[in-house]
């Protein structure tokens, strides 16, 4: 076994995934995005979802659409309101890892294989980008992103509830390159910090068998 042999971890997918699904189910449950998994995943569900929404904006005035992390030709036609995640990547955390040789036993091979833990953690900073025409949406996707994701706390993870990533704010940026008339943007910047980005690294191949006997030998010494 070697470094070519350690199995990708999918850690930024599941935190992708997880600040995603939190805006989007947060947006469903208020009311301002239809779910788009109460559709049948065809041409006519996708219809059917397009009506759904264009009744939300007759409702309310506006719909809020939600987008994960990808290039501009799949976040369709850039209409406002919008919620957009964009991942920026791994820089290295502040914990270290465990670098004294370990062992793990191999169900394959029935013995055990040696490994060392990854040098240490890594931070991932992504951006979250609140595009609106005027200040009321601006303001409650304000809201809506502040219970989505916490400015500093634990989010659940969208495939596994039970356990948690944490989610630190770091700052407004207000988005004015362009000064396009009638879109105002703001740029919420955050962090995860001390992911794991690595899986463990084996250095051993599993050639170490079970301790299956041991044997003591007591003997008695002179007594005082």
């Amino acid at each position: 076994m070697s470094v070519y042999d350690v199995p990708l971890l999918n850690t930024q997918e599941l935190v992708e995934r997880t600040i995603y699904h939190s805006m989007r189910k947060h947006c469903v449950s208020r009311g301002y995005l239809p779910d788009i998994y109460s559709f049948d995943q065809n041409a006519q569900g996708y219809r059917e979802y397009l009506e759904a929404f264009s009744a939300i904006v007759d409702d309310k005035g506006f719909a809020i659409e939600v987008f994960n992390s990808g290039p501009p030709t799949e976040r369709e036609m850039k209409q406002v309101p919008r919620l957009i995640l964009d991942i920026q990547g791994f820089v290295p955390g502040s914990i270290g890892g465990d670098q004294s040789q370990q062992y793990e036993w191999s169900e394959e091979h029935n013995k055990y294989y040696g490994f060392i833990a990854p040098p240490t953690t890594s931070d991932l900073y992504f951006n979250i980008h609140i595009v609106a025409s005027n200040a009321t949406q601006d303001r409650i996707m304000n809201a809506l992103v502040s219970l989505a994701v916490p400015r500093r706390g634990y989010l659940p993870l969208y495939n596994a509830e039970d356990n948690f990533l944490f989610t630190n704010f770091l700052t407004y940026v207000p988005v004015n390159e362009y000064k396009t008339p009638g879109i105002m943007e703001t740029m919420i910047r955050y962090v995860c910090p001390d992911l794991i980005e690595v899986a463990d690294i084996p250095n051993t191949d599993p050639i170490i068998p079970p301790l299956t006997y041991f044997q003591i030998d007591l003997e008695e010494g002179d007594k005082p």
